[in-house]
């Protein structure tokens, strides 16, 4: 026999009986027969190999392996009893974690959804990440966050994609440059331009080179 083999029902009665230092009490707490007490504690024994108890007159005492096997005995049951809660606050949203990843553009608007959030949940912890699309697809490979928040989703995840907002993109020039205040800009003319372009395979590159279709240099 050995621990393997015990059961969390032998650990409740047993640590139950070392906080009484009684069977009858026990009993009483856990609402079963004393038999049924002393049968939980021996088959308990049994597993350990050493005696739990020893007895002096009508008194009962924990023996070195008791001590040990008590402290263990309340962790374990612990334990149980942070994952029944654990289980119970991911049945809502009334507590939980929740890791989110945004891109880097997300950083400007995010936090205003987030504080809505935090507010109609506040058992609720928001661990909130921003990343460039590399970390992103990283993150998600790895399945470090819960929600990731992106302008392309990879095509090679079997994650759910919910698209839920536009997300635009201008060109910003100095008010000084020539075609400022032009409208309906013909691509020719802007050809030859110099841009500030974010980091190849950043969801923002990606869009531009997109959006030029190699009609621009060095993109």
């Amino acid at each position: 026999m050995t621990m393997r083999n015990a059961t969390l029902q032998q650990l409740k009665v047993f640590e139950t009986v070392a906080r009484h230092l009684s069977f009858s009490h026990t009993a009483e707490e856990l609402h079963l027969t004393q038999p049924a007490v002393s049968t939980q504690v021996r088959q308990l024994e049994e597993h350990a190999g050493l005696p739990l108890f020893e007895q002096f007159g009508k008194k009962i005492y924990l023996t070195p392996a008791g001590t040990e096997m008590l402290h263990y005995s309340r962790a374990i049951i612990q334990q149980f009893h942070e994952v029944d809660e654990a289980m119970s606050q991911l049945k809502g949203v009334s507590g939980g974690k929740l890791n989110v990843a945004v891109i880097s553009a997300g950083d400007y608007f995010f936090p205003r959804v987030f504080a809505e959030f935090t507010r109609r949940y506040a058992g609720v912890v928001l661990n909130l990440a921003v990343h460039n699309r590399e970390e992103f697809l990283h993150q998600l490979a790895s399945n470090q966050t819960d929600l990731a928040v992106m302008v392309r989703p990879p095509h090679e995840t079997d994650a759910t994609n919910e698209p839920f907002a536009p997300h635009p993109y201008v060109i910003v020039a100095a008010p000084t440059h020539p075609l400022a205040q032009k409208r309906n800009i013909k691509m020719s003319q802007l050809a030859n331009e110099a841009f500030i372009v974010r980091e190849r395979g950043s969801d923002t590159w990606n869009s531009m080179k997109e959006g030029f279709a190699g009609r621009l240099a060095n993109l």
